[in-house]
């Protein structure tokens, strides 16, 4: 997809790319199994982010925020979860189409997530910036940066 393509949605006009929603979350719902069957712990979630944006989800505890954002990582264990319905679209594409190869390559470089308990993700003594900006080891960089990073 360029950046003169144009997006459609169902009955709505088209719009150029560029006004696209860089990620798209459309009634997301996810189970997890459970003693007696499924239990659905996030329940018809929808969201847009647009280029630029910068999103954080906020609830009370077990409202499925870290269910919602480790199900656009595609991070949810399978089993005992699974997803239940909706789509999730980042970047034009379909995440729940993409292999685990594809995934991994949007993983960290274009999608990340800051944990609930951000000492355990986080070194505070570097900014949040320079731990998103920096290459992670998957990356193949980490000895090309400099040991002052």
């Amino acid at each position: 997809m360029t950046s003169n393509d144009a997006v459609t949605s169902g009955d709505a006009p088209a719009l150029p790319a560029h006004e696209q929603p860089l990620l798209k979350i459309n009634d997301l719902s996810v189970e997890f199994a459970a003693q007696h069957g499924w239990v659905r712990v996030v329940d018809g979630v929808s969201l847009s982010v647009n280029p630029g944006e910068v999103v954080g989800l906020v609830g009370e505890s077990g409202s499925g925020k870290t269910v919602t954002g480790l199900s656009v990582m595609r991070l949810v264990p399978q089993p005992p979860g699974r997803f239940a319905g909706g789509s999730i679209v980042f970047d034009g594409q379909d995440l729940r189409a993409l292999s685990a190869k594809e995934m991994r390559r949007i993983q960290g470089s274009n999608i990340a997530m800051v944990f609930q308990e951000p000492m355990r993700s986080l070194n505070p003594v570097y900014s949040v910036c320079l731990l998103y900006t920096s290459p992670s080891p998957r990356d193949g960089l980490l000895s090309r940066m400099p040991s002052s990073a």
